[in-house]
């Protein structure tokens, strides 16, 4: 199984116990564009998707 896999094993069984940089990380390796205003508030956009 490879870490990718037990990631998304592991946000099936507890999406709460996930840090956020790891997300990130994860999302970003998919394709998807993270940015921030300097705020809090993250969004993510992969080119082809509204």
């Amino acid at each position: 199984m490879s870490k990718r896999e037990k990631l998304l094993k592991k946000l099936e069984n507890n999406p709460k116990d996930v840090r956020f940089e790891t997300l990130k990380n994860l999302l970003e390796s998919e394709g998807w564009k993270a940015s921030n205003n300097g705020s809090s508030h993250w969004q993510f956009r992969k080119e082809g998707k509204k």
